[in-house]
């Protein structure tokens, strides 16, 4: 393999304004992004990408694990079940994430079988974009539609029993291209304040961002996620430049500020 082509950070906001201008504002034209937050997802994490999607103005469907219902998320769907099997209401669930643009699934720990039964049943019907941070979904289950994988940059080293340390944008490149390959995958992942991007149909060509802090993987997940949905084209250029685009934001427009998303909104807002 060729050394990859590397796209750097870009600092300069007019680089954006084209894609941050042309974003939908009316609720008829506005996306849905479906949340499906299993039973070992942290109540911050939920959060954080429910009101980073809720900033960016996106319709969002929250679909969680009756598990989480002590912790009074605003939830549309508890996916309960008596026995532990099967989600009783499997079947409203899948008819209400079918109809979302997007799936993010949030997953931060090892799946139970029940939501692995669930998941498998979704994927029968649903061939959107579908957005996880656990790459072993889709070595489980043959899913059809487009996807991107969101990871630190260890937990895939480690899952594909890499004992080396990664050193160099080369080899982390070469990581990326197996994976992207293996899975049919776009792969995103984070070393503690740099973030890499390679977009599956692009394996030559990598996203750098950097930033002064450590990266939260779900926080940026749901930015990049939030602006990629708003895209007519989502060919390998634009898919890129989409990235960068929410590095810019995250960057200059979240990580650093005291308010979060709430910040996010308001500068978003001043946009139009």
């Amino acid at each position: 393999m060729q050394d990859s082509t590397i796209i750097p950070n870009a600092m300069n906001e007019a680089d954006f304004d084209e894609l941050l201008f042309n974003r939908p504002v009316s609720n008829l034209n506005r996306r849905k992004i479906g949340i499906l937050a299993c039973r070992h997802a942290s109540l911050r994490s939920i959060s954080a990408a429910y009101s980073i999607l809720m900033a960016l103005g996106h319709n969002v469907l929250l679909v969680a694990d009756i598990g989480h219902q002590k912790n009074q998320l605003p939830a549309d769907i508890w996916l309960s079940s008596k026995n532990k099997s099967y989600y009783e209401n499997s079947d409203v669930a899948i008819e209400a994430l079918a109809d979302c643009n997007v799936i993010i699934n949030i997953v931060e720990g090892e799946l139970n079988s029940t939501m692995e039964l669930f998941i498998a049943r979704l994927f029968d019907s649903y061939t959107g974009l579908y957005v996880c941070d656990y790459a072993k979904i889709f070595k489980n289950h043959n899913y059809r539609g487009n996807k991107i994988i969101f990871s630190s940059l260890q937990k895939l080293a480690d899952a594909n029993h890499l004992t080396t340390k990664l050193i160099g944008i080369t080899q982390v490149s070469k990581l990326l291209t197996q994976v992207a390959g293996d899975l049919s995958a776009s792969v995103v992942v984070t070393n503690r304040n740099q973030l890499i991007a390679l977009e599956a149909q692009s394996t030559g060509t990598v996203c750098i961002v950097n930033t002064k802090n450590n990266i939260l993987l779900i926080d940026f997940m749901a930015i990049f996620v939030g602006l990629l949905v708003d895209a007519a084209d989502t060919q390998p250029d634009s898919w890129l430049k989409y990235c960068q685009a929410a590095g810019f934001i995250y960057r200059n427009h979240y990580s650093e500020s005291k308010n979060g998303s709430a910040d996010l909104k308001s500068y978003l807002n001043g946009k139009f």
